[in-house]
């Protein structure tokens, strides 16, 4: 009976040692980095444009607004945005600043890391980070 003992302790030990070695596979999840804009439904529906510029470095980049502004080099660092929208009757321009936060879609320590932000225009048109 100890014969059979000695060889399933030993199964037990490798097994267990193996479990630590485990790699982790990454995903291939693609991601963009950029700005994901909300606006106060009020303001939407009068809205027929909306651009979004954002600015860092000396340098800033304007896009269109469908919920989504891929800025792929945005830094996670701070930068100074602005949300316009007009249409017949409204015209509004605000501006706030913000840091993006890295974001790893497949996870901790595999590719891509990506910068992501997110502006929120209440009814008043107050822009606002977060």
């Amino acid at each position: 009976m100890r014969v059979l003992l000695l060889p399933a302790a030993l199964l037990a030990l490798a097994v267990t040692g193996c479990a630590g070695e485990t790699r982790r596979a990454c995903t291939l999840i693609a991601a963009t980095g950029g700005i994901e804009v909300e606006v106060a439904q009020r303001l939407a529906a009068r809205a027929d444009r909306a651009t979004l510029t954002a600015c860092w470095a000396g340098s800033c980049r304007t896009g269109q607004v469908r919920e989504f502004v891929p800025l792929s080099d945005l830094p996670a660092a701070p930068v100074r945005v602005t949300l316009r929208l007009s249409g017949p009757d409204l015209a509004v321009a605000e501006t706030t600043r913000l840091t993006p936060e890295v974001t790893y879609p497949n996870g901790p320590g595999c590719p891509p890391e990506t910068a992501r932000a997110r502006v929120r225009m209440d009814v008043t048109g107050t822009l606002r980070a977060g």
